[in-house]
This record gives C-alpha cells, structure tokens and sequence, in this order.
C-alpha cells in the first residue's frame, strides 16, 4: 500500500474525515454519557411541557430500579407518588438537555420494560355550543327520547365525574350529596366550572337521578394563553382518589391523544371493575380516535339530536359504543336555562342509565354493559354496530323499573 506522504494531502483528508464524523448522528453508549439525539419538532401546544415525562409502575422496587436507571442516562427524578387506589407508584421525570419527551419515553420503558412511560399531552374539554333562551318554554325531550322511567330512578352506587369542577351555587343548591377535589394548582376557569357543573346538572336531575352521590374531580386548568386543558397525572389522581371512595361509574368528558401511563392507568381501573364512561370527541369526522374513549376498557359515548341525526361535530370510528341525545339539551343551573351541545353532553346520559340499573351489581366491565344495553338499544344507521351511532340509541324504559 502507498503511504499518503503529502502533508498538504493528508490535512485534506483529514478534514474530509472530521467533517463526516460531525455529521453522523451521535450514538449514547454508555451510562453518564450525554444523550444528544434529535428532539422531535412537536407543537409545544400539544404538551403540558415540553421537559419531562410520567411513568407507572406496580411496584416500590421496580420504581427504585427505574429511578437509579434513568439517574446513569441523564434523568432527573422530580416527584413520586404512590397511587394507593390504583395500587401505581407515578413518577415524572425531568429530561436531559436536548431529549424530547417522546424520544425520552421510548428510552426509559428500554431501560425497564416494566414500566409505562408517556409524554405529558394535553386533554381538552369537548367544548359545547351554549345558547341562553329564558323567553322560551324549556324543551326536555331528552328523557322522553331515553324512555326514562317517569318517577326517576335511584342510584345505588358511587358516581364520579372528571372533568372542570362545580360552582359553588350549584353545590349549595342540588339535593344530590356531592364530594368536590381539585387535583389542579390553580382556580380552573369559569369556562371550565360551567362545563363540568352542565354535566353534574345532568346526573344529578331529581327528574333522572335521585339520592345521588357524586365525586367530582377538577382537573382543567389554563396554559400561558387560556386555554383550558388537563394532564395524565391529574386524570390519575382523580381516578385513584375515586378508586379510593368506592366510586362505580365515571363520567370522563374530555378527548386527546394516546398515551400509555393513562392506557395503563384505566386498564388497572377495569380489572378493579371502575366503570367509565367517555365522550368520543368534538373533533368532527375526519378526525382521528380520541382518548380515552378510545381505549377498549372504555364505554364510547357519541351524540345525536331530537330526530336521531348524528350531531355534526361527533368524531366517528369503529370504538363508538352507544348515542345519547347531546344536541340542544336544556339544562336549568342557577336559574339559567341552557340549551347546550356536545357529546360530552351526551355521555352523562348514558352514565345515568348505568349507576342507575338494576344490572348494576352484575356489571364486572365495559363489555358486560355493552353485553346488557345492547339488547334494548335502537338502531340508528346501518344495521348492527356502525362507526357514526355505535350500537344505537341507548334505551333506559327498564333500567330501574318494569313499569312506567
């Protein structure tokens, strides 16, 4: 072989090799090292931060294993919590310089497979057009579409919401028993208050519902620009409190992407036989599933109208499960009357008629509800289960009574 001998040659060369190495992606091999690899252009909009991720784990050993891992590559423990209700230890980590929290939830559940790890997305409400019409004779057909018994029902188990919180008016006024937390560092906003006491008003209809106890959790809080959003750990710690206070059925009116800490989180929740309810989403039809309506332990919940029409917002699939009437539905708070739509509307009346039915001590999971409600549901679109309507609109004439 010639032995290059010019220095002006081997500079060249030289230079070519350092400037092809400077252009190769860096590579983390060992622990202590700096991982350097590219963080991924996510919208900063789509995440509560853009600095760290959540875990879950099962175990306190499997959470120091995962604590001293992410140590040697670079993370940096923020908080841990022990979720009794949920039995899950909730860890966030702070990410190390120039890691983008997908990238660095993909590293730590490498590092303990026995982990779930997930970024901290943002959960929005499924917003509801308000009208305020106090001229007009109040419009109330939605009990009559559900053929809801007409002396009401009353509900033998615990009924939770998560979702914006309550007014204080309406506290002081319902006749139902209600226990109020916040899992939020801030006031939510009265944006967020109205939404989640809209959905408290119609569970809690003496006309529907009566001696009911509801847990309501507030979770939505506002970014630096006012939007109202919530996160994976305070839907956690809303789930495990309710976990905790032997609440049956949920009602979760709020849509976003997957993420695995909240999958694993509601998959526990299923197997300690937690019933939820979620709305699919006002995204419209061209919109991707949303979560947590999506997931299978979940009962999907869309909207319709007065004639049994699809409610022109209502995101679609194949994990629509029931329709409940979500289109200009009166509802009377603090001496208002509203006629609101949404199908996070839509969901409470399908959380109703199961806290409310006389199967309810043999429900174990979402499927023994579809199981039950399917029989007596109507068929709206195609026949059998679609992805517009689900399996129909649900039917509440024999949940609580045979007569009526």
């Amino acid at each position: 072989m010639k032995i290059l001998q010019s220095p002006l040659l081997v500079s060249s060369v030289l230079a070519l090799f350092l400037t092809a190495c400077e252009s190769l992606p860096q590579v983390q091999s060992a622990p202590n090292a700096q991982i350097t690899k590219p963080a991924i252009n996510e919208a900063s909009s789509e995440l509560v931060t853009r600095s760290q991720v959540v875990a879950t784990v099962k175990s306190k050993s499997v959470a120091v294993d995962l604590e001293r891992q992410a140590l040697e590559w670079g993370y940096t423990l923020h908080k841990q919590e022990k979720l009794a209700g949920l039995d899950l230890y909730l860890l966030t980590f702070d990410c190390p310089p120039g890691v983008s929290p997908k990238d660095a939830s993909l590293e730590l559940e490498r590092l303990q497979p026995k982990s779930s790890v997930g970024e901290l997305n943002k959960y929005s409400l499924n917003s509801s057009k308000v009208s305020f019409l106090p001229s007009q004779a109040p419009k109330t057909f939605a009990n009559e579409m559900l053929s809801w018994p007409k002396s009401g029902c009353d509900v033998p188990v615990k009924i939770g919401i998560i979702d914006g919180g309550l007014s204080e008016k309406f506290r002081e006024q319902t006749s139902a028993k209600i226990y109020n937390k916040s899992f939020i560092e801030q006031a939510p906003s009265e944006t967020a208050v109205r939404h989640g006491t809209s959905i408290a008003a119609i569970l809690t209809d003496p006309a529907r519902l009566k001696n009911v106890m509801l847990y309501s959790a507030a979770v939505v809080e506002q970014d630096e620009n006012g939007n109202d959003y919530s996160s994976p750990t305070a839907i956690l710690k809303a789930l495990n409190w309710m976990l905790l206070n032997d609440v049956k059925v949920v009602n979760i009116s709020l849509s976003g992407p997957p993420n695995k800490v909240l999958e694993a989180a509601l998959d526990v929740a299923s197997d300690k036989g937690f019933l939820i309810v979620a709305a699919v989403g006002n995204q419209g039809q061209n919109s991707p599933p949303q979560f947590p309506a999506a997931y299978n332990t979940v009962l999907a919940a869309t909207a319709v109208d007065v004639e049994g029409d699809i409610y022109d917002k209502a995101v679609r699939g194949h994990h629509v499960d029931f329709s409940a009437p979500g289109v200009d539905i009166y509802i009377n708070i603090e001496g208002q009357n509203r006629y609101i739509s949404g199908t996070s509307i839509a969901a409470p009346f399908i959380t109703a008629a199961i806290a409310s039915s006389l199967g309810m001590k043999d429900y174990k999971n979402r499927d023994d509800i579809i199981q039950y409600f399917s029989r007596s549901a109507t068929d709206l679109g195609p026949k059998g289960k679609d992805t517009i309507f689900g399996l129909g609109l649900i039917n509440a004439k024999y949940i609580c009574n045979t007569e009526r």
